[in-house]
């Protein structure tokens, strides 16, 4: 081997010892940058699990004060039907104080 082929290869043995390293050093930012993601992610699910948790007893007392506004609306369109069935309400218009007043006189006194 003369010593322009040995020159050769002592450069290609340079060469791909430096490709080496660079190949290394891209394979670990890769492992790196995978673990920061799933990393994120588990973050990511965790705080969504923790909010539904630390928010599920205000979501459940909404919905049962919601629930019961409603029962009571149901109640009182029930009343409401009831007394207009028993004592025959009349229908009045509110949208003047006159046309009230004339509703409740008593043969035009």
């Amino acid at each position: 081997m003369d010593e322009n082929e040995r020159a050769l290869l002592q450069e290609t043995a340079e060469l791909t010892q430096e490709n080496n390293k660079l190949l290394k050093k891209l394979h670990r930012q890769t492992i790196f940058a995978t673990i920061v993601r799933i990393v994120r992610w588990v973050l990511f699910v965790v705080f969504a699990i923790w909010s539904y948790v630390l928010i599920q007893p205000f979501i459940e007392q909404a919905k049962g004060v919601i629930q019961s506004m409603q029962e009571t609306q149901q109640s009182m369109n029930e009343m409401r039907a009831k007394a207009q069935g028993v004592l025959q309400v009349p229908d009045v218009d509110f949208s003047g104080l006159q046309n009230m007043l004339d509703a409740f006189t008593i043969n035009g006194q």
